[in-house]
């Protein structure tokens, strides 16, 4: 678990934890270990905005949550509020978003979880084409299973409700498929509309709530599309090369947390040298500043002087490009 700053992802907090415990059991640890941490933390924030998804929402961390110093935007079920996805398409308006980007955004508020919330439901077309070829592309990989149950022959809605159910495993494909028994036969279809009242209330669409009631629209979803920092920080932490928590030789939890420790203490390491490049004028990301750096190499050449010992001389390969401004930057020279 790992609490990193939206600019440089430079971790605040991690901890590590069995990996056969629910995120929202060590979410409400976790909250509890920042509200310890939030008079360091504040020290240089007006206020502080934790956002996280839907695999941590519950309501006794939100009572938790609400009880602190801390801001929130998360994101809800989409399925447990269908009257946010009713809502007409007529209804949305326009958001402009850093990068000339924007999206189709209903703003309201309603109570959620014993609250009064801003909720704001977004919508992107690319991402309702994309989640509507995911959709056929399933049940084309779906389609020999389907078939074969249509070969068998007195065969029971009953039985075929339970195969069909193993079959469907997926976001969406229950709705998108529909099927039936007729004369001890099974038929099914691509049912178009279903798909079709997808298309029209969920593929798409994503529910945001927070309260930061005072932020505009735009703040808000930028905001929880923030949570891509998080995800580079994961991924960085499972780069085989640079900052690699694989692979990990130790067995108990006292080891493992230890190795924990110093792979976030790499991260951080990371993340500051990476702030220190780019404040100076160098736009690179951390992983190409640490293959910069890893071709940068210096050979130490002992010549032996008999009983006078030893003389060294320090050579250093020649720079080119980024690898020359990369030393000049960090002042490698000395």
């Amino acid at each position: 678990a790992l609490l990193v700053t939206r600019d440089y992802r430079i971790p605040l907090l991690h901890r590590v934890y069995a990996g056969n415990e629910a995120d929202t059991t060590q979410f409400g640890r976790i909250v509890g270990d920042l509200t310890k941490r939030h008079r360091l933390l504040a020290q240089g924030c007006e206020d502080i905005t934790l956002v996280f998804d839907k695999g941590n929402n519950a309501r006794k961390n939100q009572v938790v949550l609400d009880q602190t110093a801390f801001h929130f935007v998360g994101s809800l079920v989409a399925t447990q509020h269908r009257n946010l996805l009713a809502v007409s398409r007529q209804e949305y308006r326009t958001v402009p978003l850093v990068g000339g980007k924007s999206l189709l955004a209903y703003r309201t508020q309603q109570q959620v979880m014993g609250e009064l919330r801003t909720v704001v439901v977004t919508y992107n077309p690319k991402l309702a084409e994309a989640q509507e070829r995911g959709i056929r592309l399933t049940v084309k990989h779906k389609t020999p299973f389907l078939n074969k149950l249509a070969e068998k022959r007195k065969v029971t809605e009953a039985t075929m409700t339970l195969a069909v159910k193993r079959i469907l495993v997926g976001q969406y494909l229950q709705e998108a498929v529909n099927w039936r028994v007729v004369d001890g036969r099974f038929q099914w279809w691509l049912d178009e509309e279903g798909l079709n009242r997808l298309r029209r209330e969920r593929l798409g669409k994503k529910i945001l709530f927070t309260d930061q009631h005072e932020w505009t629209t735009g703040e808000i979803i930028q905001a929880y599309h923030g949570q891509y920092v998080i995800e580079h920080a994961f991924r960085q932490m499972k780069d085989p090369y640079f900052v690699s928590w694989w692979p990990m030789f130790h067995w108990t939890d006292q080891k493992m947390m230890v190795h924990g420790f110093y792979c976030v203490l790499a991260l951080l390491l990371v993340s500051l040298l990476t702030k220190r490049v780019r404040e100076a004028g160098k736009e690179i990301g951390s992983q190409r500043l640490l293959a910069l750096l890893d071709g940068i190499k210096e050979v130490a050449v002992i010549y032996p002087l008999g009983k006078a010992g030893a003389a060294t001389e320090y050579v250093r390969s020649e720079l080119f490009g980024e690898e020359a401004e990369v030393q000049e930057l960090l002042k490698l020279g000395q």
